[in-house]
């Protein structure tokens, strides 16, 4: 059942992006890694002139002289060419005495970046040498696009953000979207949830106990969406202590969202109520094991990216103990598919086979995604990375997960919805009655021996709780 989710590397990468673009409406500089910083962001135009504008901000403006003086551009990254090789720490196009002499600049732009031809948009350029008040200075966003700040002369020490301000709200542009998008799913989980909810009132007189947390997980999916969708949008209106903390309390709540789906993934894979009525407790508590530890190191290290923005040694441990409990998965998986052919359990075969079918689709279509998000990275091998498409690359990359995602769970409820016959099923002659039956899974260890298995036996069935 992997392909149900994507690894949880790629969970904490989703997360680390979110959490960035949350504080991306105000961008600090930083030449930690190249000595032009720049900053880009996508940026809507309001209604009027100024109401969309990009600003900067400096916290220690004394440290600027003339002898330690600042060079700023902001213009639109379709400009970016003529500007010069701003992303990889190559020489911008900055005038001094030499360029004046080649005639590429005039006595006049001394100290300002220029540019070796026309642009299609405003370009902006200041040069700061102490005596300017730079809260004044800003670049009127006039036409939607993909715009960027860059300073040279600049060091940490001056404190310098830069606000990216639209005039819908705080968001960055691609993430604002992610509103009505998640707006739209959350109608979707309302219609499927209470389809599945008038199932279970139906047939309430056959319901088996994995119809039950089908409804409890379907309800924590629900609940999960709008919690992302009410961050969205507290994050566009403002930016305070109080949205970081909700923020904590969504992430939280997402890694618990996940840690029941993946427990609702074990049940499957070991036939709760479809193949046998109640699992045995020793059967299933490693599964509980490596639960627990993924959800420490789940919020542990998705807390972490939010504060610092900075992988620890949680994503190693995450991606480990994920790999080994899909692992576990697999191999419950297809010990109960090998049993259910071996007993010719050929209805309840049906069921785990088109489950099959829902997971290697799920899969496709995720591995298709990889593959054309490597395809942009390649193909626009010299821009930010995962900015290749300002305005959607949150939609087609991580919303789209997020769909797929749903919809996966969603075939596997009406898959395993209610019917007049559940209950029939699940205590049909197809049910194991064989207490010399010996389990091909056993719990014993994570990785459990031959020997192991071959001693693991069931005792005598349980009746059915319901």
């Amino acid at each position: 059942m992997k392909s149900f989710q994507s690894s949880r590397c790629v969970l904490l990468t989703l997360y680390f992006l979110f959490l960035q673009h949350v504080a991306a409406i105000d961008r600090r500089i930083s030449v930690e890694f190249m000595p032009n910083p720049y900053v880009c962001e996508g940026m809507k135009a309001g209604r009027n002139k100024g109401d969309s504008h990009i600003s900067f901000d400096m916290a220690n403006p004394s440290d600027i002289s003339e002898e330690l003086p600042v060079a700023v551009a902001v213009f639109n990254y379709k400009d970016h060419s003529v500007l010069g090789d701003f992303l990889y720490g190559s020489s911008l196009n900055l005038c001094d005495k030499r360029q004046v002499s080649m005639g590429k600049c005039t006595e006049e732009q001394l100290g300002h970046f220029y540019t070796d031809g026309p642009t299609s948009y405003e370009f902006l350029t200041y040069f700061l040498d102490g005596s300017q008040d730079v809260s004044d200075i800003r670049y009127d966003i006039e036409e939607d696009g993909y715009y960027c700040f860059v300073v040279k002369g600049y060091t940490n020490d001056m404190g310098g953000v830069v606000h990216f301000n639209n005039s819908y709200g705080r968001l960055p542009l691609g993430r604002y979207r992610m509103i009505r998008a998640y707006e739209w799913l959350i109608a979707l989980h309302f219609v499927v949830t209470g389809l599945f909810a008038s199932r279970i009132w139906k047939f309430r007189t056959e319901l088996l106990r994995i119809h039950k947390i089908i409804l409890i997980l379907l309800g924590i999916m629900t609940i999960d969406t709008i919690l992302q969708w009410s961050l969205h949008y507290a994050m566009n209106i403002a930016a305070n202590n109080a949205t970081k903390a909700y923020s904590i309390f969504v992430v939280l709540f997402a890694a618990t969202r996940d840690i029941f789906t993946l427990y609702f993934l074990a049940l499957l894979s070991l036939g709760q109520s479809v193949v046998y009525p109640e699992l045995p407790p020793e059967q299933i508590k490693w599964f509980k094991r490596l639960l627990v530890l993924l959800f420490v190191f789940i919020s542990y290290g998705s807390l972490t990216l939010m504060i610092t923005q900075k992988a620890n040694w949680s994503l190693f441990a995450t991606v480990i103990v994920t790999y080994v409990y899909y692992f576990k998965l697999i191999r419950g998986f297809k010990s109960t598919i090998k049993y259910l052919k071996d007993n010719g359990q050929t209805v309840k075969l049906s069921m785990y086979k088109k489950l099959l079918w829902i997971m290697i689709g799920n899969f496709l279509v995720i591995v298709g995604l990889m593959i054309y998000q490597g395809y942009h990275i390649i193909n626009y091998n010299d821009i930010p990375l995962l900015n290749v498409d300002y305005a959607s690359i949150e939609l087609k990359t991580e919303f789209t997960t997020v769909l797929i995602k749903f919809l996966a769970y969603a075939a596997v409820a009406y898959l395993w919805r209610p019917k007049e016959t559940s209950y029939l099923l699940a205590l049909s002659r197809q049910l194991p009655t064989d207490q010399e039956a010996v389990l091909e899974f056993s719990d014993n260890g994570l990785l459990p021996s031959d020997e192991e298995e071959e001693d693991q036996q069931y005792k005598e069935t349980p009746k059915h709780k319901g």
